[in-house]
């Protein structure tokens, strides 16, 4: 038997993967865990690094957690983390899609401000 796994995942940083991992029976050991991108294992680490209050949901300390850098492009993909030994998926992450519109507004908006600054300057010389 596996025991009961506890653990949690979050997005640090934007471009890093923080959590925690813990089994009820192996109280002491630290988690080996697979994080999985679309469902195909990305990348295993070892559970051994401080997370702050980890603790406060079952483990006798705070040193269950773990730090990975993500790839570049994660937009828009299903990221997940299982303790690789039981395989119990304790962390989902959809990751957003990048807004299209979001980069035609910033376009529209640098050209806006390129035209306003254009009129300031030829108010400016209007007055002279």
């Amino acid at each position: 038997m596996s025991g009961v796994i506890l653990g949690s995942v979050e997005r640090a940083g934007g471009d890093h993967l923080a959590g925690w991992c813990w089994c009820a029976t192996r109280t002491h050991e630290p988690c080996m865990i697979e994080v999985r991108i679309d469902g195909a294992i990305w990348r295993e680490a070892l559970a051994d690094r401080r997370f702050a209050g980890a603790r406060k949901h079952g483990p006798p300390h705070d040193y269950f957690g773990f730090l990975l850098p993500l790839p570049q492009e994660v937009a828009g993909h299903r990221i997940e983390v299982a303790d690789k030994l039981s395989g119990v998926v304790f962390g989902r992450l959809i990751t957003e899609q990048p807004d299209p519109a979001v980069a035609l507004l910033e376009q529209r908006i640098e050209t806006v401000r390129a035209e306003a600054a254009s009129m300031a300057a030829e108010l400016r010389n209007y007055g002279d």
